[in-house]
């Protein structure tokens, strides 16, 4: 609906082993390898050099998985797995990153992550056209009616942005509840900006630490938002 083409599940690339990307078959400029699945207990969440690589296999994947592509109910798709910012951003997304997009990530070659540029942001510009629901330049979320009617076209068929939840560092939080989708672009030393959905709210820019687990949506084609909103 926004002259884009958006995967319509969540990413689910990872592995109990190491997985090494290349540039002939991911959006990195150099080889990368995507650590080996973090027991979601163990999630680190302090800002420091191990925690830089984490992703976790999600054990909904199996009996979560997509039922059939053509049925408006977004709870039948999987979760997906879930990353930290730096493991997303193929290590080209660092703690000292402040504003800016990350240059590589995990997605297939051709692929990337949304990002955002004031209210241009990849993820306003698809949940405003396809909800038909606008903000004033001034406001960072829908709430209320609008915040459902956002919500429920992000969810609904074939958008299937699914309440996938997060991971902390006490283990999985809210699956079922409220969606968090990282972005390519870095706020502050310890945040990058995500999609953020909840039963009475929707921020199509927030941000929230590098190191938590969120889900992933890649986009098609290489060029990030324009700066000017």
């Amino acid at each position: 609906a926004d002259g884009n083409c958006w995967m319509i599940e969540n990413l689910r690339l990872g592995s109990t082993t190491a997985t090494t990307l290349t540039p002939t078959d991911s959006n990195v400029a150099s080889n990368f390898t995507l650590s080996a699945s973090t027991n979601p207990t163990a999630w680190c969440e302090d800002d420091n050099a191990t925690c830089f690589d984490q992703s976790m296999l999600n054990s909904d994947n199996t009996t979560n998985s997509v039922a059939s592509m053509t049925t408006p109910d977004a709870n039948i798709y999987s979760y997906g797995n879930y990353y930290n910012w730096y493991s997303v951003t193929a290590g080209t997304g660092t703690y000292s990153m402040t504003s800016g997009n990350a240059t590589g990530s995990i997605c297939p070659i051709g692929w990337r992550l949304p990002a955002e540029a004031g209210q241009n942001t990849d993820f306003y510009k698809l949940a405003s056209t396809i909800s038909g629901k606008t903000l004033l330049y001034h406001s960072n979320r829908w709430t209320g009616a609008d915040a459902e009617t956002v919500r429920s076209a992000l969810q609904s068929y074939p958008n299937n942005f699914i309440a996938s939840g997060a991971i902390y560092g006490f283990g999985f939080g809210s699956r079922g509840a409220s969606g968090d989708y990282w972005s390519a672009s870095a706020s502050y030393m310890d945040y990058a900006c995500e999609l953020s959905f909840y039963s009475d709210y929707v921020y199509p820019s927030t941000y929230s630490n590098k190191s938590y687990g969120f889900a992933v949506r890649c986009m098609f084609g290489s060029a990030f938002p324009s700066t000017t909103p």
